[in-house]
Formats: C-alpha cells, structure tokens, sequence
C-alpha cells in the first residue's frame, strides 16, 4: 500500500508537506460533510494542533480564533491571522477577518499554516488558513438539507451542482434561523453561493465565484459573572438588554482567479475580487454605541514562477484597498441617539515578495522576502469638534528562511526563521480616547 503525498498550496510555491519548513496541518472534508451541523467553523477546526477557537453560538461577536497566540486579543471576529477562500483573501487589507458569510457546506478542504507567514501574506498574517470549496462537478447532482431542533431552530440548505462541457457549475443556498438558547441570543441568516469552473486547456483554468450574505439580526447575550450564570444560566446580562445589543450584516462579494502553465518550465496566476458589507450594530455602552458602517474593499494579484534544475522562484504582489464610512452615535437604551462621529476611511496595501526554492538531494532549503506599503487615511465629516483627518504610513520588510532534510519518505526534519507584522484595524484606529475623531496615531504595529 503506498500513501500519496500530501501537497500544500497555501506556500504559494505549492510542494509536499513534508518537503516544507513550516508547521502545516491539511484536513480534507469531502467525505464527511453529511455528519456535521454545518453551524460553526469551529467544527472544521477541532482537529487543528495550536489552534484554539471561541464564540461558536455567539452569532453576533462572531467566531474568534487563535494559532500559536495570534489573534487572541481580538475584540470580535477573527485577528492576526490570514483568511483565503479559493485562495482570494476573505481577511480585509487592516487584518479583520469575518467567516460569516461563509457556506459552510461546500467546504472541500482546509490547509493550516502555524507561525509568522508575513513574507507570503503580508499584514496580520500570524498563521494562515486556506479554505477551499467544491470546485468541479463529474456529473449533475442535486441535494438539499431540512433540520429542525430546539428553541426555534430551523436550517434548510439546496446544493446543486451540473456541468456543460468543460464547465462546472455549482449553486448553494440556505437559511438559518434560532431564537437561542439564552434570551437575547437568536439570530437569521440567509446565504448564497454560485461557483462557476472553467477549463480552456490541460494548462489554463479559469474561476468565477460570487457570494450574498443577509443577517438581518444576530443577538448578543454578554457575559455573564458567576452568580448569574448559577441563579438562571439562560439569562442574558441585563446591561446588553438595556441597550438591545445586536447586529445586522449585510455583504456581496464577487471574485476570480486564472492559472496557466506557460510551459514545463513557467506559470502564470492572477486573482481580482471586490466585496461591499453593510453593518449595523449596537454595543452595551452609550457614547458611540450605534454603529454604522458602509464598507467596500477590492484587490488584485499575480505571480509567476520560474523552474530551472532543483531551483524554483516566484515573485508576485498583492494590491488591495479598504473604504470604510463609518458613522457612530449614541445608544439611548437601544435607540439611535446624536451622532459622535462621521468620518471616511481608507486602508491601501502594495505588497511584493520574492520566494525561491532550493532542492539539494535530501536538502530544501527555502528563503523569500515581501515588502508592503501601507497608507492609512482618515477625513474626518463630524467637526463639531474640529478637524481631525489624518494619515498614517505603516511601512513593513519581512524576510524569512527555512530548511527541511529528509530522512526518508515518511519522516523530515525542519526549522526556519519568519516574521509578521500586524497593523492597527480602522476600527481600533478610530476609536481615539480622547473621543475627537480620525486616528488614535500612538498606535502603530504589532511584530512577531
């Protein structure tokens, strides 16, 4: 019986997995889709060594990760930590990340990376995790997916997948609804996904993906002290009822990538995407907590590798922008007080890397180096408190190294050298104590 390699894409320059000095982890979940709840990224990621993961039923603060440390200190969501779905980046260019709009039902596979990954996805790339979804199609199918439970629970979910030629098409919906297990906790979810895959040729392919998102509610509980929790555990803390904790996200997204294989020797990728989400939330406090954020953010990148002998290089970049108008105002009990801020924002990236292979007989050794320009811009609209706009450049050079030696086709050994680097997120940067507007500029970036 032999046991065929298992290849990691997520290195950019893709090679076995135990050809590579970094800590990986790949999970591939095409045969065991039928026995998970389909609920919670967190039941993709149990098996996961380093990764640690919390707020799986909480709906409204999302589903917080952390690898190896990275991404413990975020507020909400998911922080310091690179998300690609289809390898186009699901992680916004500040380093925000939100799985929310993910279906979770055509998960195909996850790749984990543990440790610094700047020099391959620039900022807030602590670890990496690489989602990819059902992607071909052998022969038309059609499923779908009714499940019902307690406290109101409902999940209706159609898959439907065809093929025309050399064309696969892949189509997902669903709908989720529950009141919650503690009061204040329900929340709605509509989603869909359509997935188109295209071949030209054995050596170049093309695919298209487009995603909606709506939740129109998502209840927050809170937390609860001890006492409480023991005198009625399903109670919500009073100070998220008082003022109507929640949120309403609404998102669309839409990308592609293209590979060709110029010759045995050359190839060619290139990805470009766009997503707009709306969101609206309430926080448990009053000065600033009604939110309101209108955001959009779009990006491109390419590579080329070069194969000559036991040597491979790639150089490539990544190029995104972040819009964020975001408007805060005071929380009356749960209604929209006067405003607090109103000011327009602005992340741009330009990252390039270089990343070069070595295979000396039982040797890999593995070097690469990324730069990336960071502009942070802030114009400031509510000046009744003056003008506060600004801009920030948050500038970063990460090299990394690493060797791995064979000892035969089972085992290897590794080590390596990386960095990171993790800016500020527009949400913390405008969050400015002194309750003035534009950017807190005595916060700067985070390096591991």
């Amino acid at each position: 019986m032999s046991i065929d390699s298992v290849i990691i894409t997520a290195t950019r320059l893709q090679e076995s997995q135990l050809a590579i000095p970094l800590s990986t982890t790949k999970l591939n979940f095409s045969e065991t889709q039928f026995i998970r709840q389909q609920l919670s990224f967190q039941e993709y990621l149990n098996e996961v060594p380093g990764l640690f993961s919390l707020n799986a039923n909480n709906y409204s603060q999302d589903l917080r990760i952390s690898l190896r440390g990275f991404g413990s200190r975020s507020a909400f969501g998911i922080r310091g930590i690179k998300l690609l779905v289809d390898g186009i980046p699901e992680t916004t260019p500040d380093g925000q990340g939100q799985l929310d709009n993910l279906n979770l039902g055509i998960i195909e596979d996850i790749e984990v990376i543990r440790g610094p990954s700047a020099t391959l996805y620039g900022n807030a790339s602590g670890g990496i995790i690489s989602i990819r979804t059902m992607n071909t199609v052998k022969k038309p199918f059609f499923e779908g997916d009714i499940s019902i439970g307690n406290y109101g629970f409902q999940k209706y979910q159609i898959l439907h997948g065809f093929r025309r030629n050399n064309t696969s098409f892949i189509l997902q919906g669903n709908y989720t609804n529950t009141d919650g297990y503690r009061d204040q906790s329900g929340f709605s979810n509509y989603n869909f996904d359509a997935k188109m895959a295209h071949r030209f040729s054995e050596n170049s392919k093309l695919n298209l993906l487009l995603n909606y998102t709506n939740s129109p509610y998502a209840e927050d509980a809170g937390g609860l002290t001890l006492d409480e929790l023991n005198a009625n555990r399903r109670q919500a803390r009073q100070r998220n009822v008082d003022f109507k904790t929640e949120e309403s996200v609404e998102q669309f997204k839409i990308g592609s990538s293209y590979e060709l294989n110029i010759d045995q020797k050359s190839n060619f990728s290139t990805y470009g995407f766009f997503a707009s989400r709306n969101f609206k939330g309430k926080l448990p406090f009053e000065f600033g907590g009604v939110i309101d954020l209108q955001r959009n953010y779009f990006g491109n990148g390419s590579s080329f590798e070069f194969k000559t002998g036991e040597n491979r290089l790639q150089v490539g970049y990544d190029w995104a922008i972040q819009n964020d108008n975001r408007k805060r105002f005071r929380n009356l009990n749960g209604e929209q007080g006067n405003m607090t801020l109103d000011q327009l924002e602005q992340f741009s990236n330009l990252g390039i890397y270089l990343l070069d292979h070595w295979t000396l007989d039982k040797l890999l050794i593995r070097v690469g180096v990324r730069y990336d320009i960071n502009k942070l811009e802030a114009v400031d609209d509510f000046l009744n408190n003056g003008d506060a706009s600004g801009e920030i450049k948050l500038n970063a050079f990460n090299p990394s190294v690493g060797v791995t030696y064979r000892l035969n086709s089972k085992q290897s050994l590794f080590t390596g050298f990386s960095t990171s680097f993790e800016t500020p997120t527009l949400s913390e940067l405008s969050a400015d104590p002194t309750g003035t507007g534009g950017f807190n500029e005595e916060l700067e970036a985070q390096k591991a």
